[in-house]
């Protein structure tokens, strides 16, 4: 693997970025130290104790597709500035992408940018940031294809699927199977019954509801503060982590490992499990795959991806079915996969099937 490793930087060498921010960032060159990947950089043009955020990115040669490196130390992330200081970022590679890389080339973009002050996250909530993704897969089903170029914006969502115990506290009841278990993940509620949780959720926190009308006619009011479920592109680009190191299943590439992320037909015991058990995905999110199906926003159809759009898709103006995603206690390694699609009747209310919320991100 190390081999693999020092390959890769042998290409830097040829390959060196112009990085972003020229005036600011000075990019020195590149080295390995076992298996990490070291990049020194100075900044220049800065004031002492500026608030900037440094951050690491590849890119494979030939393309302008920017790939986070999210295993990075040293001299990178919120921190002050030290003008006319030589500084250094040690990427950990194999820890991003534990199979090595085998590239023909690729080049490093240190980028700098000025802070600000964030919103506060909500409680139970992962912010996730804006980024494009290789939205299906040509080695899945029929309906995975083609896979094409996706981008989201910001959104906020659950860390965890919602359960019994906050559904029992916002609707009354509790239609679950699976009771006796409040934090496991409520289940026998169909997309309409999402939906109107959603709302009266939103309400009982003074926010604005996302769904309007009812029956087979809701709508959407994106720019609500409320709750709502995912779209199903939202969702995926979640699930495989982000725009970097995306990932077969939510957390892992391999299915021998699954049974750390995921509840599903091997772990399960045939029952859904409380949430937050097993090892989140690398943006913080649990049971991404399996323990239950999750509803999406968007209407299921078969082909729609040779006709989606890039930017934020919502799915089709209508059809039959909703979107489930991820897989579930009842159901194969195969079913978890972040790209799967599957379609149920909105109406239906099944014992392997919930919902997570998701909310508009704050203003940066």
């Amino acid at each position: 693997m190390e081999k693999r490793v020092a390959i890769l930087v042998l290409l830097l060498a040829w390959s060196c970025a112009v990085p972003a921010f020229a005036q600011l960032v000075e990019v020195h060159g590149f080295r390995v130290e076992g298996q990490q990947v070291v990049v020194e950089y100075t900044l220049t043009g800065v004031e002492e104790g500026a608030p900037l955020q440094v951050s690491l990115h590849w890119l494979e040669q030939g393309s302008t597709r920017e790939n986070d490196c999210m295993a990075v130390a040293g001299a990178v992330g919120d921190q002050a500035a030290q003008p006319g200081r030589r500084q250094r970022i040690a990427w950990d590679l194999l820890a991003d992408y534990p199979m090595g890389m085998e590239l023909p080339g690729v080049s490093f973009l240190v980028k700098v940018r000025r802070t600000v002050a964030q919103p506060p996250i909500p409680e139970g909530f992962v912010l996730v940031v804006v980024g494009s993704f290789r939205m299906g897969s040509e080695d899945g089903e029929d309906d995975e294809k083609p896979e094409h170029e996706v981008a989201v914006s910001d959104f906020l969502m659950g860390k965890y699927e919602v359960t019994q115990r906050l559904w029992q506290e916002v609707m009354g009841e509790n239609p679950s199977n699976f009771r006796g278990c409040p934090d496991c993940p409520v289940e026998q509620v169909g997309w309409h019954n999402a939906v109107e949780f959603c709302n009266a959720l939103s309400a009982r926190e003074g926010l604005v509801p996302c769904y309007n009308s009812s029956g087979e006619g809701i709508t959407c009011d994106w720019t609500a503060n409320g709750y709502r479920l995912p779209t199903e592109a939202e969702w995926e680009y979640a699930a495989g982590g982000g725009s970097s190191g995306r990932t077969n299943s939510a957390g892992t590439d391999s299915e021998e490992e699954l049974v750390k992320y995921a509840w599903y037909g091997a772990n399960a015991g045939r029952k859904t499990h409380s949430v937050g058990l097993l090892s989140p995905n690398r943006l913080g999110l649990y049971d991404m795959g399996g323990n239950v199906f999750e509803w999406c926003w968007d209407w299921y159809q078969e082909d729609y991806y040779s006709s989606s759009p890039r930017d934020n898709p919502k799915g089709p103006s209508s059809g039959s079915y909703r979107v489930l995603r991820g897989g579930s206690w009842a159901n194969t390694a195969n079913r978890a996969r972040v790209a799967g699609r599957y379609g149920s009747s909105p109406g239906n209310r099944i014992v392997n099937s919930g919902f997570r919320l998701v909310r508009s991100a704050p203003s940066r």
